[in-house]
């Protein structure tokens, strides 16, 4: 017997780049990036297409680990040729980008893919996540700025709000030049996406179904993850963080002040 719940919401009403799916016994989250460009497809970004591509291709294909992720790529290869981007093909900024973990019952085991940082937690207690040090130099950057330059203001005024909006600026050269680190290994900083090409890194799990219990499978929206495997715990532990550090620069350091978040709980 499985029982599975979710809760996706967007950090923007008009749209929502994470994307959830299940069936029978395969259970998706995947986090969509909009590329450069903001172009818009049939009224979706680029990163919605990307999140809902990868959930339709694990529902649809009875795969996992690096055939999965080969067969993910080439789908979105697919989709470039129908949009006809031909760009993507030789600039990364124009690729339809996104993380995901994919978790699937093959008889008694539970095989779980994962690519990026969309994470995921086992049975309350592990917690399995990419280790991205591009967001961690930048989420650093942008913190030392907002302490440098914002201290002396009150977080309500108009000066530490543009000093909001310019920290976002001083990262620079190191967010603009992110797609060259992009499934890049031979970069210290490589972090690895879902992008329609070759991606250096996943993360394959192969656990005997009896040892889980529960699993929890989310989004970078959330900045803290709560004791309890619910979503009531998870919107509570996301409220708490809104009011201790409501611009991410003090506990919860990132490079954005919000982003769309979902959760998936799994019991079995």
């Amino acid at each position: 017997m499985v029982n599975v719940e979710y809760f996706s919401i967007g950090k923007n009403t008009s749209k929502n780049e994470d994307f959830v799916g299940k069936n029978d016994h395969t259970f998706v989250v995947a986090d969509g990036a909009t590329d450069i460009s903001g172009r818009k497809y049939d009224g979706k970004t680029s990163g919605e297409l990307a999140s809902r591509l990868i959930v339709e291709t694990c529902l649809n294909y009875e795969l996992d680990g690096i055939k999965l992720i080969e067969r993910i790529n080439e789908n979105m290869q697919d989709l470039y040729r129908k949009h006809e981007n031909n760009k993507a093909f030789t600039d990364k900024r124009y690729r339809y980008i996104s993380a995901f973990v994919s978790a699937s019952v093959r008889d008694d085991r539970m095989i779980i893919t994962q690519v990026g940082d969309t994470s995921f937690r086992l049975n309350g207690d592990i917690v399995y996540q990419d280790d991205n040090k591009l967001q961690e130099k930048m989420s650093k950057m942008r913190r030392n700025y907002i302490q440098t330059f914002g201290s002396k203001y009150d977080e309500d005024s108009e000066e530490f709000q543009k000093i909001l909006v310019d920290s976002r600026k001083a990262l620079g050269d190191v967010l603009e030049n992110q797609y060259d680190i992009l499934n890049n290994p031979n970069h210290e900083l490589c972090f690895e996406k879902i992008d329609g090409f070759y991606v250096p890194k996943g993360y394959f799990y192969n656990i005997p179904l009896e040892d889980v219990k529960t699993l929890e499978m989310f989004t970078d929206g959330y900045f803290s993850i709560p004791k309890e495997s619910t979503i009531d715990a998870w919107e509570k532990e996301f409220v708490k963080v809104e009011k201790e550090d409501p611009y991410k620069y003090k506990e919860y350091p990132s490079t954005k002040i919000k982003d769309d978040r979902t959760i998936m709980i799994v019991r079995f």
